[in-house]
């Protein structure tokens, strides 16, 4: 494979986000708004931090209620976060990409905040050479945007990179952006029928003879 660049999203791509965990239930526990208020949010179906921090904006009328909010949903991120496993040898495909001097993009629809707290409790700083979030772009996945930015910031053409996603949306996203893709899956790969590679984890072989 003749890349240049290697983009990642985060969440159920390079840590297993979802795992012993219920949002719905979560976010429903927080006791500074009504209950009817959290699921109104859940079920406009946010696809991103920002997204969230505005419906929320949106529907709380004291805007300080709705920073309370938004500050007690961001402390149970952080928390979650800390204890949420990485993927199977995330780091150690993610330490070998920077040996071969491959610029590596994050692109995440998670919170800047969450994101660097993330990335210093994880040890992934280092690898990165950009990282960009929905709260630096105006349009979330399956818009190309935030894929369309990551090229730009890190002077590469979509031709030479290729993307790591986990989710239709950012598979989309990619598809967008005219940038290929790799699916990291191990449920549903129904869905991502027509990706030429779907991996469970960073342990599949087949990555370190494609890079």
């Amino acid at each position: 494979m003749n890349k240049k660049g290697v983009l990642f999203d985060m969440d159920g791509t390079l840590i297993n986000t979802y795992e012993n965990i219920n949002f719905k239930q979560a976010l429903s526990e927080l006791k500074t708004v009504q209950k009817t208020l959290i699921l109104k949010v859940l079920k406009s179906r946010v696809r991103s931090f920002s997204e969230m921090e505005q419906k929320i904006r949106e529907e709380v009328e004291n805007p300080q209620e709705a920073q309370d909010l938004i500050d007690r949903v961001m402390e149970f991120l952080l928390n979650h976060y800390d204890h949420a496993p990485m993927k199977n040898e995330a780091l150690t495909f993610l330490h070998y990409l920077k040996q071969k001097n491959y610029k590596i993009c994050l692109c995440t629809n998670n919170a800047t905040d969450v994101v660097n707290h993330i990335l210093k409790h994880k040890q992934m700083t280092p690898y990165f050479d950009y990282v960009i979030t929905s709260q630096q772009v105006t349009r979330s996945k399956p818009d190309p945007q935030m894929y369309l930015e990551a090229l730009h910031n890190v002077n590469l053409k979509a031709e030479e990179c290729v993307i790591f996603e986990d989710t239709e949306n950012g598979v989309q996203a990619a598809k967008n952006a005219g940038i290929d893709v790799i699916v990291v899956s191990d449920k549903e790969k129904r869905k991502f029928a027509d990706c030429p590679i779907i991996i469970q984890d960073y342990s599949d072989k087949r990555l370190y003879e494609l890079f």
